[in-house]
């Protein structure tokens, strides 16, 4: 079992709240959801790209779903816990990032299946698992470098653990649709296709598996 923690919990109501907030300020912008998200259901023909993506998602989906079991079944995390979304907030991070009961799981575990799918093409940005809340425990390697203190640095080079509380990641982390597709302002600066899929484990919604991309056949 994972020590306990010491030290302000931010809790899933807080996330909620600053989600709500964030919701509002951000501007993303839905390409098209088959099914109601965002309070919006719209109609959209997939692009060739969108496609294939959509086909690796399925087992990226189900990749992610059964290394969350797992972690379960064998007792390294109590269910009770996995679904706790408390976050543990990491002293002297700008933007905040945040430990949990299972984010060192992460860490062992999804590399392995998250590199497969970041590596699909060349057009990839970034292929991950986040919480209902946004909360992503382990980043695409790339993106997992060592801190270096330098808030420019490490915005882009080691963003695992944060919260991308943003409308995009609300939205994705939030639905429960087959998949939702959306315009992503991220920011680095970047402007992405992103594609997320839900994550049910034992019968509940713990979030989603997120695949960003650079459009290159969008009409």
């Amino acid at each position: 079992m994972l020590p306990r923690r010491t030290g302000a919990v931010m809790s899933f109501k807080m996330i909620r709240m600053l989600s709500a907030v964030s919701a509002l300020l951000c501007a993303a912008v839905l390409f098209g959801v088959h099914g109601r998200a965002a309070g919006a259901e719209v109609s959209y023909e997939l692009s060739p790209q969108d496609t294939e993506a959509l086909g690796w998602m399925e087992e990226f989906s189900r990749e992610i779903k059964r290394a969350f079991d797992a972690w379960i079944t064998s007792g390294e995390v109590a269910e009770a816990k996995f679904f706790a979304r408390l976050y543990y907030p990491i002293p002297k991070t700008s933007p905040t990032k945040y430990t949990t009961d299972y984010d060192r799981l992460a860490d062992r575990d999804l590399p392995a299946i998250q590199e497969k799918y970041f590596a699909k093409a060349s057009t990839v940005l970034y292929a991950v698992a986040a919480d209902a809340n946004g909360y992503v425990p382990t980043h695409n390697r790339q993106f997992s470098q060592p801190m270096t203190g330098n808030r420019a640095v490490d915005l882009v080079a080691n963003r695992s653990k944060r919260i991308f509380g943003d409308l995009t990641g609300f939205n994705a982390g939030r639905s429960q649709t087959r998949y939702l597709l959306q315009r992503y302002s991220r920011d680095t600066g970047e402007v992405a296709v992103d594609l997320s899929m839900p994550i049910f484990v034992r019968g509940k919604h713990w979030g989603c598996v997120r695949l960003g991309y650079r459009p290159v056949d969008r009409r």
